[in-house]
This record gives structure tokens, C-alpha cells and sequence, in this order.
């Protein structure tokens, strides 16, 4: 074994040592609660995904974020099914905190979705230039016939 043991550390161990660590952390900087210290001036959704992963980390269980997810939920599924009244912000909270449950990032992926939207966007209304049509009066039919196919 190396000067720290760490090789005689199994799984029970590390997650105690983690827990540990993170109590001394937290009581050094003076932090009441495992979501004090998460920069509130951050886009939102990385806020909400920082937000979710500090409470997960915690132990805070999936149906007590704020949709409401059935306990142990992680698909898309699960997250449109439990979408209530509180509407669009609660869901992309959801979402966001699913995905960086899942170890994503969500707003480096929300950035490349988008861009790849932008591009195809971008290519339906140079194909129907070459085809002829006016992008600007493109009718919904025009747009499905533009559109390109997904790689």
C-alpha cells in the first residue's frame, strides 16, 4: 500500500470518506445548507443542474425535485409523464438535473443541439434557394420538403 492506504479502501470506504470530506468542506465554509456556496448569477439551467446534483449528492431523493419524479425515474418518459402545474420552468429543471444526474452537461448539450438546429435551418433555406423558392415565404410543406435528412 502507498503512504495513504488508499489501495486498502473499498467501495463502503471511499463513500465515507467522500461523505467525510465533504462534511469538513462544508463546515469550513461555513455552509448551512448542501446547495449554500452554488452561484445563483449562472444560466439557469446550469444552476438547475448544479442545484440537482448538490441536493443528489445529499441523498435528497428524485421525487422530491420539483416535478415530482417518481422515486429511482431517469427517462425522458418519466419526465414528461410527471410534468404538473408548474409548467415549463419545472420542467426544464428536470430535465437538467437528469441529465447531469446522468453525468451530462447540460448546457454544453443544449448549446450543440441548438447549433445543429441553426445549421439545418440554415441548409432547408439553401436548398430551397436552389430550388427556386423564396426562403422567406416558405409554407410548412416547403419547410418538410427542404428540410434536411437527419445523418
Amino acid at each position: 500500500a502507498d503512504e495513504s492506504g488508499a489501495e486498502d479502501l473499498d467501495g463502503e470506504l471511499l463513500d465515507n470518506h467522500d461523505r467525510r470530506w465533504d462534511e469538513l468542506k462544508q463546515a469550513e465554509k461555513r455552509r448551512e445548507s448542501s446547495v449554500d456556496g452554488v452561484a445563483l448569477g449562472q444560466p439557469a439551467i446550469a444552476l438547475a443542474a448544479k442545484l440537482a446534483h448538490r441536493a443528489a449528492k445529499a441523498g435528497l431523493p428524485a421525487e422530491l425535485f420539483p416535478v415530482g419524479l417518481p422515486d429511482g425515474s431517469r427517462s425522458v418518459t418519466d419526465v414528461f409523464a410527471a410534468v404538473n402545474d408548474d409548467g415549463t420552468g419545472a420542467t426544464l429543471f428536470t430535465v437538467a438535473a437528469l441529465a447531469r444526474l446522468a453525468g451530462e452537461d447540460p448546457e454544453a448539450e443544449l448549446r450543440r443541439v441548438a447549433r445543429a438546429f441553426a445549421t439545418r435551418v440554415r441548409q432547408a433555406e439553401q436548398a430551397a434557394k436552389q430550388g427556386g423558392a423564396d426562403p422567406a415565404a416558405l409554407s410548412a410543406d416547403d419547410w418538410r420538403r427542404y428540410w434536411p435528412v437527419s445523418p
